[in-house]
């Protein structure tokens, strides 16, 4: 049951736009590895761009047009 829950978790993932994958990973992977201070730097460094990218403000169109 665990896999088929990883590989249903798997595939929400993927649909979501490779550079926000890579963000993600990064931001997790510096919360690992980094000081509390310098992971939210890397936070800070990766998450504006995404917040101005087609696919996020495609997304907030979609949701608000649900209204």
């Amino acid at each position: 049951q665990a896999l088929d829950e990883a590989l249903t978790l798997a595939r929400r993932i993927v649909q979501h736009p490779p550079a926000v994958i890579t963000a993600i990973k990064r931001v997790l992977w510096a919360g690992l590895t980094q000081p509390y201070a310098d992971a939210l730097r890397t936070e800070r460094e990766l998450f504006p761009a995404l917040w101005a990218a087609e696919d996020h403000l495609r997304a907030v169109e979609t949701f608000l047009n649900r209204r």
